[in-house]
Order: structure tokens, then sequence, then C-alpha cells
């Protein structure tokens, strides 16, 4: 069966960068940014572990402690998500990392020709 994800040119199959994102998760949103998800990492440190946390124990009080289970699901379910996707390095980064480009065609028709300059000297 072909994965549409990937070229026919690599084998299918998962590679080491995938087990390296799900390990990260360890601090969940952390393979996200390994795999060059900024939005998605950074959102899930800041919002969504600490919202899942709240959650778990505010439902962990009602139901004696079964919804403690909450936390540890987000966790399992962020490693899964960061293990699945596709890896994003080179193909987006935010404004403030982006390298500006010369356009090389205009400066080559800037510069003077040395043949000519060599005819008059």
């Amino acid at each position: 069966m072909i994965d549409p994800r990937h070229s026919p040119d690599i084998p299918i199959g998962r590679k080491a960068e995938d087990w390296a994102a799900a390990a990260l998760s360890i601090i969940p949103g952390l393979g996200h940014l390994f795999k060059g998800y900024y939005g998605m990492g950074l959102g899930l440190m800041l919002v969504g572990f600490p919202l899942a946390m709240f959650a778990g124990i505010l439902i962990g009080f009602c139901t004696l402690g079964i919804g403690l289970v909450l936390p540890v699901m987000f966790w399992i379910g962020v490693a899964g998500h960061a293990y699945c996707l596709d890896t994003r390095h080179h193909v987006h980064h935010p404004p403030c990392l982006r390298k500006k480009r010369l356009n090389s065609s205009f400066i080559r028709a800037k510069q003077p020709n040395r043949n000519k300059v060599r005819e008059l000297v």
C-alpha cells in the first residue's frame, strides 16, 4: 500500500526523528517544536498541558481520583500526534528567522562589463 504522504522513492516506515519527537514529548509540545510546528508546540506547552492538568485535578476531586487519568491521556495523545506528524524543517520559518535573499540577476545586471572596462584602459 502506498502512503500518500511519502514519495515512492522513500520507504514507508518511521524514522528516528519520529521516535525522537515522541520521546521529547515527555514535555508536551517539545516534540512538535522539534518537528517544526512552532505555534502548535508553544500552544501545547503554555496552554494545553496546564489546562489539562487543571481539568484533571478538578475532575479528580469530583470522581475520587478517576479524573486524574485525563492529563495522562492528554500526554499520550500529544506524544502520538508528534510521532505521526510530518517534519516541516526548512519548509516554513517564522518571519524573524527568514533570510533575506538577494536577486542575483539584478546584481549581475548592475555590474559593469569587465571587457568594456579593459578596452577603455
